[in-house]
């Protein structure tokens, strides 16, 4: 309604805040988040009251204690006038999402430090062949920095010759995206760094 009390949830509504319908039905939406989530909730109502349609994501915390991280969409109903007469509201449960979000940072934290620690010449580039990583022994044989060699094409920074005819090398990433497979350098297979 206009001062942001619940009128009606729906079924999966009520199973998910974890409260009968009779608890939550006149209370006020901003209520039901805890503190921290309060004050944005209570900007999204402000919002949606002025005509808005708005969104915000917060931890919710269910009466049995378990947390909820929801994805919460305000729709403005407007009143025969046009004026807001109240908001429906759409929440998605994206706890797993956000968990597997923060396992994903932490996975890739891990390989970052990996690949950047190995003692051997270590270039990443992404599915275009464009550069991402260079660790610091890269760095070194080509004499360039990952700074300056981040989003270039790996033969931009990667240029390798055959060492007696001095003949441009294939790029190994575009063998290796074409062919789905491993593959290595030639025998005689040199890397003229920057400064030649």
């Amino acid at each position: 309604d206009r001062e942001g009390r619940l009128e009606s949830i729906n079924r999966s509504g009520l199973d998910g805040l974890g409260f009968p319908e009779a608890e939550l039905t006149s209370k006020r939406f901003v209520a039901l988040w805890p503190k921290p989530a309060r004050a944005i909730a209570g900007n999204a109502v402000a919002l949606v009251m002025e005509g808005e349609r708005c969104s915000f994501e917060a931890d919710y915390i269910r009466p049995d204690g378990r947390s909820i991280t929801y994805y919460v969409v305000l729709n403005p109903i407007t009143d025969r006038k046009g004026g807001t007469a109240g908001f429906a509201g759409i929440w998605t449960d994206v706890t797993d999402i956000r968990h597997a979000e923060g396992m994903l940072a932490i996975e890739k934290e891990r390989l970052s430090v990996t690949l950047r620690s190995i003692c051997d010449g270590v270039i990443a580039t992404d599915t275009h062949g464009n550069i991402t990583l260079l660790n610091s022994v890269a760095e070194q044989l080509t004499g360039q920095s990952e700074a300056e060699s981040k989003g270039k094409p790996l033969d931009e920074v990667f240029n390798i010759v055959h060492e007696v005819t001095g003949e441009k090398a294939p790029n190994p990433v575009e063998q290796v995206l074409k062919a789905g497979d491993t593959v290595e350098l030639a025998n005689h297979t040199a890397l003229i760094s920057a400064d030649g």
